[in-house]
């Protein structure tokens, strides 16, 4: 099993969706940051600011991370975790 090691937080929480169809996200933008090595099994997304994470009973997990946007492309796709690079 692969792993990225990556420096997070909290940030949202996706608990799935309610009897109206909206989202129920739960936010926590206050933890502290923590080194983690999270499984590339369990990463659904990367964007700038999130990691995008399956948890535990169907939950997704928005984790901040601090490392720049650019060295964690590299690294996944160093891994061969990332399969392409659209440059603009």
């Amino acid at each position: 099993m692969k792993f990225l090691r990556l420096t997070v937080a909290p940030g949202l929480t996706f608990h799935g969706i309610d009897d109206t169809g909206k989202e129920r996200l739960e936010e926590d933008e206050g933890g502290e940051f923590a080194v983690k090595l999270i499984a590339l099994a369990r990463i659904q997304s990367v964007s700038e600011q999130y990691v995008l994470v399956n948890g535990p009973a169907g939950r997704l997990y928005y984790w901040r991370y601090r490392e720049p946007f650019e060295a964690v492309q590299q690294a996944l796709q160093d891994e061969g975790a990332l399969v392409m690079v659209v440059q603009d």
